[in-house]
């Protein structure tokens, strides 16, 4: 009859134990929002005030990283300003470096996208103008494009082959049709 109730009193205690630590680990990572930090993540913040983190980011893709400006260094200077933590830019040209994505900062296609691992900063945005004042909602509609001359691949990645692209100089002069 003892080895009963000693059984209870085991498997009560057991429960209750993974319960506290679950309501514990719980607490310590609940937000209120999106847009709020947690109990650890606070915790992180000011452990870390007085450090100075490496983030590796690359310098030669312009508006993202160029030259020590663009996107990847303006959020870094935000953050910097925002939380008081000091980051050490460790630049690097995306041409020299083989495997580029272990670092903190990558350039992928959609089908790459690891949900787990990988937070979307930013997606690409381009603006269609047109002479006539049309709506395009479908991107099958348009059969001619007129395009900056560095920025066919891009450009080709949202078209099908159907769209005749023009390439243009930096001028305004045409320099290929393709």
């Amino acid at each position: 009859m003892n080895n009963k109730k000693i059984g209870k009193i085991v498997l009560i205690s057991i429960i209750c134990i993974i319960l506290l630590t679950g309501i514990i680990t719980f607490i310590l990572n609940y937000t209120t929002n999106d847009n709020s930090y947690s109990i650890l993540e606070k915790k992180w913040i000011t452990d870390n005030k007085l450090n100075m983190i490496d983030v590796s980011t690359f310098n030669d893709i312009p508006v993202f990283g160029y030259n020590g400006s663009g996107i990847i260094f303006d959020l870094l200077d935000n953050i910097s300003d925002d939380l008081e933590i000091n980051f050490n830019k460790i630049s690097y040209l995306t041409d020299t470096n083989a495997n580029y994505k272990s670092l903190s900062f990558r350039i992928i296609n959609d089908n790459e996208i690891d949900k787990n691992k990988d937070i979307i900063m930013y997606k690409d945005n381009y603006v269609v103008l047109s002479k006539n004042n049309d709506k395009i909602n479908d991107l099958t509609l348009i059969k001619e494009i007129g395009i900056n001359k560095n920025e066919e691949n891009n450009i080709k990645y949202y078209f099908n082959n159907d769209v005749k692209i023009k390439q243009y100089d930096n001028d305004d002069t045409l320099i290929n049709s393709l």
